[in-house]
């Protein structure tokens, strides 16, 4: 009996410090619990991912240590019903023992039949204590683990706080970073803008300088292209007044008479012809003259509204008909072809890219509007070339030429001369020729004004890119005057 009470006696404290233990580790674990109930974490956020990683490796350890509290807790409620149930035991034997027994017999026989019973029924007690004492090792065991375990996730908890707070740390290190280089790219902003400005303010004004310059060398052309109209639209009259300048030579206020009459009748027909064709050529000349003053005039009132490579050639000479754009691998792009010009009538359709011009390679529109430019100037310059020696040519023909059947000019006694055959008004202004018919060079008159009537045509070849396909486009101009 002493043993077994000195047993139980060293046993009650031990199993009182684990309850305590225990009953103070699951307060904790509870709190912690409750804790991560009630308190959630951003996981949506730019953190999102380290507060998911220490959100469960705290729910982990929790649920853990929980299912191990419960663990202990069942086992410590295990060795409270066996201590009951054998201190239970130890008093239902003894009161039974001290009831059978007399009270002369209990003197007598207490320490045989004492020990008797005391000894098997310390026997089993002693059996069930080691019992108990195993399992008390065994969960003594586990509770050692359990708080090895637990040790080992508080310091792993440590070691994570400590991780978050470095990288909070970082955080605030990179924030400071990106604010410091958020304020030096603002501040290269604001200089490449203030940059910008500046550029463009001297582009704009470098812009007016070069479409002032342009549009001075224009109007300064067209001045004399109109002083150049209105000198010959001056000589007209003198002209047409005229059978020719051969005549208009002849004429002179003191010129005789002498053989009008001889000879007029058989040749005013012929005369009448000629002066029919000249004043036809005139009036065509006449015609042509006040068109292509307007046209001028039109000319300027554009270049005074459009700048320089920047509109369709459809807009300001020369008339092509067609929007043209730059491409960045070379060439110019045909962006659209207006109806009634030289681009629609050649067949140059929209998406074409031209790539030369008579055989001149094009990089960019300017190039296109030089070429065009100087053809036109070309075309003009042979045109012009070609009716005065068209009209040289008829001159000649119809002045006077020592040839067999032709008279010689007489000589006047003031020193002047005059056709045999010429009729002079009273102001001294020759009215017609007086030659013989067969040597009247009628045909060579009307083949000289045929022919500068017809002058040729300018055709401007254009070489386009369609698709993979290299064409050949010719633009066919009824002279200088369609071209504009």
């Amino acid at each position: 009996m002493l043993s077994g009470a000195s047993l139980q006696v060293g046993a009650a404290p031990l199993v009182s410090n684990m309850v305590e233990e225990l009953a103070n580790i699951s307060s904790t674990l509870e709190q912690l619990q409750s804790f991560f109930v009630l308190h959630t974490f951003d996981t949506t956020g730019q953190f999102s991912d380290l507060f998911s990683v220490l959100l469960s490796c705290c729910k982990h350890l929790v649920d853990s240590s929980m299912s191990q509290q419960a663990i202990l807790s069942a086992q410590a409620r295990e060795v409270g019903r066996l201590t009951a149930e054998v201190e239970e035991l130890r008093n239902s034997f003894a009161l039974q023992h001290f009831q059978r027994q007399g009270p002369a017999e209990r003197g007598a026989s207490r320490s045989a039949d004492t020990s008797q019973v005391n000894n098997d029924n310390m026997a089993e007690i002693l059996e069930k204590l080691n019992e108990f004492s195993e399992s008390h090792r065994a969960m003594q065991y586990e509770v050692d683990n359990n708080s090895r375990h637990q040790a080992a996730s508080e310091e792993q908890y440590q070691r994570m706080v400590e991780w978050v707070c470095g990288l909070e740390k970082d955080i605030g290190h990179l924030k400071d970073e990106v604010s410091s280089v958020s304020r030096d790219v603002e501040q290269k902003i604001n200089n490449v803008s203030d940059a910008i400005d500046m550029f463009a303010t001297a582009t704009t004004q470098d812009h007016a300088m070069m479409f002032q310059s342009y549009t001075d060398a224009k109007v300064k052309e067209i001045r004399e292209e109109v002083c150049m109209m209105m000198q010959t639209e001056a000589r007209k009259p003198a002209i047409i007044s005229g059978a020719g300048p051969q005549s208009a030579r002849g004429s002179c206020p003191h010129h005789t008479t002498e053989g009008v009459t001889s000879h007029s009748e058989c040749n005013v027909a012929p005369d009448q012809e000629a002066s029919s064709h000249v004043h036809d050529f005139m009036a065509d000349v006449c015609e042509v003259l006040p068109a292509r003053l307007d046209r001028l005039e039109s000319r300027v009132e554009v270049l005074e509204v459009y700048a320089p490579h920047h509109v369709a050639m459809a807009a300001r000479p020369p008339f092509l008909g067609a929007e043209l754009r730059d491409e960045s691998g070379g060439g110019v792009r045909v962006v659209e072809v207006f109806n009634g010009f030289a681009a629609h009538a050649a067949g140059m359709a929209a998406g074409d890219v031209v790539i030369a011009v008579n055989g001149h390679h094009i990089r960019a529109r300017a190039e296109v509007y030089s070429i065009m430019g100087e053809l036109k100037r070309e075309s003009e310059v042979k045109h012009r070339l070609l009716m005065q020696m068209h009209f040289e040519e008829y001159t000649a023909a119809d002045g006077y030429k020592e040839d067999k059947g032709l008279p010689r000019p007489a000589t006047r006694t003031d020193g002047s001369a005059t056709s045999s055959g010429a009729r002079i008004n009273n102001d001294g202004s020759a009215m017609s020729r007086n030659e013989t018919g067969p040597h009247r060079p009628n045909g060579r008159v009307n083949t000289c004004v045929g022919k500068c009537s017809a002058p040729p045509k300018l055709q401007v070849v254009f070489h386009v890119k369609r698709g993979s396909m290299l064409k050949e486009v010719t633009v066919v101009c009824d002279g200088a005057a369609s071209f504009w």
